[in-house]
């Protein structure tokens, strides 16, 4: 049997409110999960309405946040619209070098350096130019120290001179959240790691 998921809409609204939480065979009954949606959104189980689908790159896409719209038609969702997902500008890292030497006896100032560069990208892996931005993006430094890191984009393009104060290893950025910026997504992250100098 082939596995499927729901996703719930509020039919006033037509905003998804649940996706089933596992790619299963086997489906709670739609009354049920209606049900649940008014008990936790409001209204009662008929103001609600389901889309299943048994379609791995609707659950791959939807697993992953991607933002959607229900195409709903007399009140029927006919399919799920990622257009506006598709339209964002992703955001990709890539360094000059994945390891760094570190002197402990050195004030930061004095220490090497690894350039980080960000870039922004349209869906088809090109730079967009016309992205001119001050972004955040998180980053955990040697230490598992959180640090946000503020980049400024000019014609789709950043740098940051990344130098560590620590032994360990930094990873930026920390985490592929989509919601840390919603014209943003995150398209991949770096590790960059610490050696003695000597």
């Amino acid at each position: 049997m082939p596995k499927s998921l729901a996703v719930v809409f509020n039919k006033t609204t037509r905003k998804a409110v649940k996706i089933t939480s596992k790619y299963s065979s086997k489906l709670p009954a739609d009354s049920k999960l209606k049900v649940q949606a008014a008990h936790y959104h409001g209204g009662k189980e008929e103001d609600y309405i389901l889309y299943k689908t048994t379609d791995p790159k609707i659950h791959d896409r939807l697993e992953n946040g991607d933002e959607f719209i229900g195409v709903i038609k007399e009140g029927v969702v006919e399919s799920l619209d990622f257009t506006n997902e598709d339209k964002k500008t992703f955001l990709y890292v890539s360094s000059s070098s994945t390891a760094i030497p570190y002197d402990d006896t050195k004030s930061l100032s004095k220490q090497a350096s690894v350039k980080i560069t960000i870039e922004a990208l349209k869906a088809d892996g090109t730079v967009n130019d016309s992205i001119n931005d001050t972004v955040m993006l998180p980053c955990l430094r040697p230490g598992r120290r959180h640090m946000p890191v503020y980049v400024t984009i000019k014609n789709g393009s950043a740098t940051w001179d990344y130098k560590p104060d620590e032994y360990g290893s930094l990873l930026f950025p920390s985490m592929t959240d989509k919601f840390v910026n919603p014209k943003y997504r995150i398209k991949n992250n770096l590790t960059i790691d610490t050696y003695k100098a000597i």
